[in-house]
């Protein structure tokens, strides 16, 4: 048991994990940005003070799709959890 404990230690360290930890960063990063800029691109409302029904469903989009995203981000860190551990029992 000790030993699973060390190679544990010694995988969670390796540049592996960290490779991993930074590609999904990155990708997170990717998606935030383009995520903002699609705001950025919608711009204000026609009169400034209150929102047209386009910009309602257009926001109710956006919203959507976050929901979608927020939903794979989970997927993607589970199967990396996942693949982690199956690496580790090898």
């Amino acid at each position: 048991m000790h030993i699973l404990d060390l190679e544990t230690k010694s995988l969670v360290s390796s540049p592996r994990g960290v490779q991993s930890d930074v590609k999904r960063d990155e990708l997170t990063n990717k998606l935030q940005q383009s995520t903002k800029d699609r705001r950025e691109s919608l711009g204000p409302s026609r009169d400034g003070k209150f929102p047209s029904a386009g910009d309602d469903r257009v926001r109710t989009k956006l919203e959507a799709y976050e929901a979608q995203i927020n939903g794979m981000r989970q997927v993607v860190n589970k199967v990396v959890c996942q693949h982690e551990i199956l690496f580790i029992l090898k």
